[in-house]
């Protein structure tokens, strides 16, 4: 029986290493969203300054992970410090309240100012856009917490097959889309 112990560890040497790897989506899986969604939202709000809009959606809708450590967006000394401030992933960043207080400067800025109003939308939708793909997650996320632990979950096991057939769809939709509005140009 020992030797059979023995046999089943030497045949799957990695198996500990994934079960306590952390889940998280992908940066690209976001990526895509983000701006499938930016270039919908430029067309519906008329935005006239699209590149930099575009640019402050797709930045903004990778915030959220800035308290995990292994993110994109993590890596300097500013997010550190705020990683020890929420040391929790999907914790106080993967709320609304950030999205709130957004929305109130804008409405404190009488929604004046076109520069700060342009950067102010595209922020919310870009962190909008993470929120929402993560509550697509088995995972999920607790939108109100600490008020509530509540999580709103989907069934995308992520870093799965089922996110990489969205990021593939996303990616075949942006290319219809990017082609389609040029060809109409």
């Amino acid at each position: 029986m020992l030797n059979q112990k023995k046999k089943k560890a030497y045949q799957r040497p990695f198996q500990p290493l994934r079960k306590y790897k952390k889940q998280k989506m992908l940066f690209w899986t976001h990526i895509a969203f983000s701006f499938l969604i930016a270039q919908y939202s430029i067309e519906l709000l008329k935005i006239k300054n699209q590149i930099a809009f575009t640019i402050i959606v797709l930045l903004s809708s990778i915030v959220p992970d800035i308290d995990e450590s292994s993110s994109k967006i993590s890596k300097n000394t500013l997010t550190r410090l705020i990683r020890i401030l929420s040391p929790k992933h999907r914790g106080i960043w993967h709320t609304v309240y950030p999205i709130i207080a957004i929305t109130i400067l804008l409405f404190i800025t009488k929604q004046g100012l076109g520069l700060l109003k342009l950067i102010t939308i595209a922020f919310i939708i870009g962190y909008s856009s993470h929120l929402i793909l993560d509550a697509t997650t088995k995972k999920g996320v607790a939108l109100l917490y600490p008020l509530s632990k509540k999580r709103v979950k989907g069934f995308i096991k992520v870093g799965g097959v089922t996110e990489k057939m969205l990021l593939a769809v996303l990616i075949i939709i942006i290319i219809y889309k990017l082609f389609h509005t040029t060809a109409l140009n």
